[in-house]
C-alpha cells in the first residue's frame, strides 16, 4: 500500500497488506520494523467492548509506537500498560499500581525466569478461552 496523508496532515507510511479480505469484523494493522526485526502485520477486531483502539504513530524523535487497545474507563491509582502483538498472538495489556509504575527503575528490571519459554518451537498454535475471539490474527502464507 502506498503512503498517504490524513486530513490533519499526518503521513501514513506505505506498508504491506494482504491481498485478501480478513475475518468478518476484523481490520488490518500493518507490520513494522522494531529496530531489530520485522514484525508482521495482523488482523485485529474492529471493535472491542470497553476499549478503544489507539493507532500506531511516530513520536517527535522518529520512534514508532505500535497500536494498542486502551480501556475506556481509567482505574484510580492504576496505570495501563498496553498490550502488543508478538508476531503470533496478542499479549494482553494490564494494570499496575501508579506507585509501582513511578518507583520502578527500568534500567534494573529483569524479566521473570521462563519469560521466553516456548520460543524455540515452530508451532503456529495457541489456546484461546472459549467464547472469546482472538485480539490478533496472524497472517500465514497460503500454500500454492
Amino acid at each position: 500500500m502506498d503512503g498517504y496523508y490524513l486530513e490533519d496532515g499526518t503521513y501514513v507510511s506505505g506498508h504491506w497488506a494482504p491481498t485478501y479480505l480478513g475475518p468478518d469484523g476484523y481490520v488490518w494493522e500493518a507490520g513494522f520494523f522494531d529496530g531489530e526485526e520485522w514484525i508482521e502485520g495482523f488482523w485485529r477486531p474492529e471493535y472491542r467492548s470497553g476499549f478503544v483502539w489507539v493507532s500506531s504513530w511516530f513520536d517527535d524523535d522518529g520512534i514508532y509506537h505500535t497500536g494498542y487497545w486502551e480501556p475506556i474507563q481509567a482505574t484510580q491509582g492504576q496505570v495501563w500498560i498496553p498490550g502488543w502483538f508478538d508476531g503470533n498472538v496478542w499479549i494482553e495489556g494490564y494494570w499496575v499500581s501508579e506507585n509501582e509504575y513511578l518507583n520502578t527503575n527500568v534500567r534494573d528490571w529483569e524479566p521473570e525466569e521462563g519469560w521466553n519459554d516456548g520460543w524455540d518451537t515452530n508451532e503456529n498454535t495457541f489456546i484461546l478461552p472459549r467464547d472469546s475471539a482472538p485480539l490478533a490474527v496472524p497472517i500465514y502464507e497460503e500454500e500454492i
